[in-house]
């Protein structure tokens, strides 16, 4: 089944159809009403012994058709989502069919043959970053979702009072090994208070009512994040020290950021730069309309990268703590990349209009 709304639309593919990012993807385009004329759901699991529900197009349900076999004759748009077990091939193939391809990946950041688009961030002097699709591309890639969360957070500051120093301590979801991270968390909740053998495939160690550091491994995701971060930053490039723990939360990223400044900033004032800051929502300390952020209280299916002031960093000369919550699949993955089809969309409508 495919999902028709809009005559002359684009016709788009996603991969990994049966995850979580690809249906995210397909809920905001959905929601933000992005001119869309039919849907290919890709899986390399499109087999039909499994179970596998596709996606939803509103209240449709997509039927997932394998990424081997599948025509991408006619698609304008692929949303390149993982997991995806040849996802260079895919994109390949997708190009020469004569698609563009956004790039949720990160395939291209080796070869740095697809420069990152980020709509949303200021033009840092030095930074390598596309403000706007460049309509002559054919692959656009969206930043690391941990990287484009902290750079949400950064760009008010580094404006303003420059930076020296990032320490970061993430706390990471099951939501960030997708569907079999969610399955594996949940099935050892349910085997513990059943007293039965715990399902470890992906953390190779209990996650349930627990917390693990380097099982596994995020060290992967956290160079991917610092490479990003670099070129998102540009001369704002700064020394940054990330570490993780895997959370037994199902959905939603959150950390503790120590970040040192090249000037002094007041407490008054660092509140008032978040608080205007685009892409922010902070937590007014003292007011209970605006508790102090949690993951499945406040990042949950929200596009805002939610903050809350711990207070000065008592070890730094320029020193302060924050706190952040987001929904790293909607709001780190997601969200970037429908928001580079909607200015891609209006990019090719019109070369000369978008700034």
């Amino acid at each position: 089944m495919t999902g028709a709304r809009a005559a002359g639309g684009l016709r788009i593919a996603v991969s990994a159809g049966h995850d979580l990012i690809a249906a995210a993807v397909l809920k905001l385009l959905y929601e933000r009403d992005v001119a869309v004329a039919d849907v290919i759901a890709l899986s390399d699991e499109a087999d039909p012994d499994l179970e596998r529900s596709g996606p939803l197009w509103g209240d449709s349900t997509i039927e997932l058709v394998d990424t081997a076999t599948a025509d991408l004759a006619g698609v304008d748009l692929l949303f390149l989502c993982p997991p995806c077990a040849h996802p260079l091939a895919l994109l390949e193939r997708a190009v020469e069919s004569g698609a563009r391809v956004i790039d949720l990946i990160g395939v291209a950041r080796d070869g740095g043959e697809a420069a990152i688009v980020a709509p949303d961030l200021p033009a840092f002097p030095g930074s390598v970053v596309d403000l706007k699709p460049d309509p002559e591309a054919r692959v656009y890639r969206c930043p690391d979702p941990l990287a484009l969360i902290l750079a949400t957070v950064l760009a008010p500051l580094a404006v303003e009072c420059g930076l020296s120093s990032l320490r970061v301590q993430w706390l990471l979801p099951a939501s960030s090994l997708g569907e079999p991270g969610i399955r594996e968390l949940a099935g050892q909740a349910e085997n513990l208070f059943n007293q039965r053998d715990l399902p470890t495939a992906l953390y190779g160690r209990q996650i349930a009512f627990n917390l693990l550091a380097g099982a596994p491994a995020p060290a992967d995701s956290l160079q991917s994040s610092a490479h990003d971060l670099e070129q998102l930053l540009g001369d704002h490039d700064i020394p940054v020290d990330q570490r993780a723990v895997w959370v037994p939360v199902f959905f939603g990223v959150s950390a503790t950021l120590w970040i040192e400044t090249r000037q002094a900033v007041t407490q008054e004032r660092l509140t008032a730069l978040l608080r205007e800051a685009p892409g922010l929502l902070l937590a007014e300390p003292g007011t209970p309309e605006t508790p102090f952020p949690s993951p499945v209280e406040h990042a949950l299916e929200s596009d805002a990268v939610h903050l809350g002031l711990l207070g000065p960093d008592l070890a730094a000369v320029h020193g302060q703590v924050l706190w952040l919550v987001a929904d790293d699949v909607r709001r780190g993955r997601a969200l970037a990349a429908v928001r580079i089809a909607e200015r891609l969309v209006e990019v090719l409508a019109d070369p000369g209009a978008a700034a």
